[in-house]
């Protein structure tokens, strides 16, 4: 049979319909941003724009430990100030900044002792905005985000 060939030393995999699959033995780390676009290229430099009211950032880390994160974050020409909140699946705020042109880097350090899922709300005080040649409804951009 198909899982008499599977590796013992495998235990299981972690799959939840947003993030790739993982064999729990693995030491993943990644980030999955629902509610975004998808991801836009142009040389180095790659972005995301929030295009839902409600986006967030699915968190996996196997590590029991801490994740950083850094990325810049900007606001659209229709709003070019806005307050930023970013919190955890609890509640706890991780960053409320006010954002404006050309942008802001941003750093997080997410805590992973207690769990292997974080899920991170960001809100913005702005509404959407429309820009021509785009039927999507923009609220901010999240630029060049890393796992450090």
């Amino acid at each position: 049979k198909w899982i008499d060939k599977i590796d013992k030393s495998k235990n299981g995999c972690f799959i939840n319909g947003i993030s790739g699959i993982y064999n729990l033995n693995s030491k993943i780390k990644s980030v999955d941003l629902v509610g975004f676009s998808s991801v836009e290229k142009k040389k180095t430099e790659y972005w995301q724009w929030a295009v839902s009211p409600n986006p967030y950032f699915y968190a996996i880390s196997f590590d029991k430990d801490f994740m950083n994160l850094s990325f810049e974050i900007s606001p659209t020409v229709c709003e070019p100030k806005q307050v930023i909140t970013i919190r955890d699946k609890f509640r706890e705020t991780l960053l409320k900044t006010e954002i404006s042109e050309p942008g802001k880097k941003v750093e997080l350090k997410i805590d992973f002792r207690d769990s292997i899922v974080k899920i991170l709300d960001v809100q913005t005080n702005a509404p959407s905005c429309k820009v021509t040649n785009d039927d999507r409804p923009l609220f901010f951009e999240i630029k060049n985000l890393k796992i450090n």
